[in-house]
């Protein structure tokens, strides 16, 4: 076979992206046109739970994504698709995310068939969410306290403040609080607070005297 004359299949665009279109072109070497033979009886049927260990996250299991710092707020998606700081609310869905054990990105329970998405194609410093389409600017893995994507970008509270409807992007890995989160899953939240602790749905402190004061 000639290598300058032969024709092979190749991913159109050189995207790998789910619903990219595939076609023939001239053999170039390039690993849009590579490809693996798996045969049936070779194949492992795809896990629909339990833990994917490369990822860090569960599969089919709905979860929060709850800053670490004292509010425990957590990520709300808005009809906008933009991602802001909200205090969480158990059961409220735009609150709530799962990963995909397929595109390998984390989805919104509101919105399905959005992912996390850093803005124009990774050249934004927002995130956002929108149609899932398992490129690199929306798989992040979890990391020790981080959600991290293969450049090292990670996800963070923009403006390093935890206030309320604070916006939330992407940035470098610099281990500041605002970029530690906690994977809380719907099926084990209880929303209770200690005493000592504020309780960020009222405002207050629990179990700690206080004057009302004009």
């Amino acid at each position: 076979m000639n290598y300058k004359t032969s024709k092979v299949l190749e991913v159109a665009g050189g995207k790998d992206q789910e619903g990219q279109n595939v076609q023939v072109a001239k053999k170039n070497g390039s690993t849009q046109q590579k490809w693996r033979i798996l045969y049936a009886d070779k194949m492992k049927a795809r896990a629909t739970k339990g833990l994917d260990a490369e990822w860090g996250f569960h599969l089919n299991r709905p979860f929060y994504i709850r800053t670490k710092m004292i509010t425990g707020r957590t990520v709300e998606a808005l009809p906008n698709g933009n991602l802001v700081l909200r205090t969480i609310f158990k059961d409220r869905k735009p609150q709530m995310f799962t990963f995909s054990g397929i595109a390998k990105t984390i989805e919104s329970i509101e919105y399905p068939g959005k992912s996390l998405d850093i803005e124009e194609s990774g050249k934004s410093a927002n995130l956002r969410l929108f149609k899932t389409n398992a490129r690199w600017f929306q798989m992040f893995r979890i990391k020790g306290d981080y959600l991290v994507n293969e450049r090292g970008l990670v996800v963070e509270i923009q403006g390093n403040r935890d206030n309320e409807n604070s916006n939330i992007g992407i940035g470098k890995l610099r281990n500041a609080k605002t970029q530690q989160w906690i994977i809380a899953y719907a099926d084990e939240l209880v929303l209770s607070y200690e005493p000592g602790e504020l309780n960020p749905q009222f405002g207050i402190i629990v179990e700690k005297e206080f004057s009302i004061v004009t």
